[in-house]
């Protein structure tokens, strides 16, 4: 059985009607072989620019990876702008993450109330700059997010 800890959080300022809210990635094992294939076949594919892995309910980042997030923990020069860079990956990580948390909470809630017996199955949005698409399930979410204009 693998065991989820939880090393430093960050906490997020929230609208003034909701308490602060916090990002935290877990430490896990290495995932299976095969598991670990898919993920890094997953980023191979057209514009495709990243993924997460998040634990559920507590949404805390596992894994993630592709060039959007790639060397958020990977940091062994203490170069400014190495740091600079990884620093901006751990924030966009962050940003992402608190994204499909809020609206995964919204969406899930309005399945329910439209039917009871119903459960959200995939989300795909699409903005100007990304597209993400969220795969939820009762252990994990999968979000990918790529590109549009390199996916036409």
């Amino acid at each position: 059985m693998t065991t989820l800890t939880r090393p430093e959080a960050s906490t997020v300022p929230s609208p003034a009607s909701a308490p602060a809210t916090t990002v935290a990635t877990a430490a896990v094992p290495t995932p299976p072989p095969e598991i670990e294939s898919t993920l890094s076949r997953l980023t191979t594919h057209q514009g495709v620019t990243g993924f997460m892995v998040l634990s559920r309910p507590e949404m805390l980042v596992i894994r993630s990876g592709g060039l959007l997030f790639d060397q958020i923990n990977n940091s062994t020069n203490t170069n400014n702008a190495q740091t600079s860079n990884s620093r901006d990956k751990s924030e966009t990580l962050r940003k992402v993450v608190l994204m499909v948390r809020n609206f995964m909470g919204v969406i899930e809630k309005g399945v329910r109330d439209f039917d009871d017996g119903d459960e959200l199955g995939f989300i795909r949005i699409r903005t100007k700059k990304y597209e993400l698409m969220v795969s939820p399930s009762d252990k994990y979410v999968l979000v990918v997010l790529q590109d549009p204009s390199k996916t036409q």
